[in-house]
């Protein structure tokens, strides 16, 4: 009986994974969605509060944007 329930629970878990990756997968190929749309539909699916991926990608490209920077000035300095 214990195994009946861990088994029916573990295929739940790859259902839902498998349909939260589906859906995931047509919002960010949805070519008709801005990038707004798709970040607070991203959030949607992930039950994250509205807004988190959209912080995410902002701060992301904080990130690369100082790499560059940086990367730029030892160029520069190298010359």
């Amino acid at each position: 009986m214990v195994t009946l329930f861990y088994r029916r629970d573990f295929l739940f878990s790859i259902y839902t994974k498998y349909f939260t990756l589906s859906k995931l997968f047509n919002i960010q190929h949805n070519d008709e969605l801005s990038d707004k749309e798709k970040w607070r539909a991203i959030d949607k699916v992930k039950c994250l509060p509205l807004g988190t991926t959209e912080k995410q990608a902002e701060h992301d490209q904080k990130i690369r944007d100082q790499a560059r920077q940086e990367f730029l000035a030892d160029l520069r300095k190298g010359f």
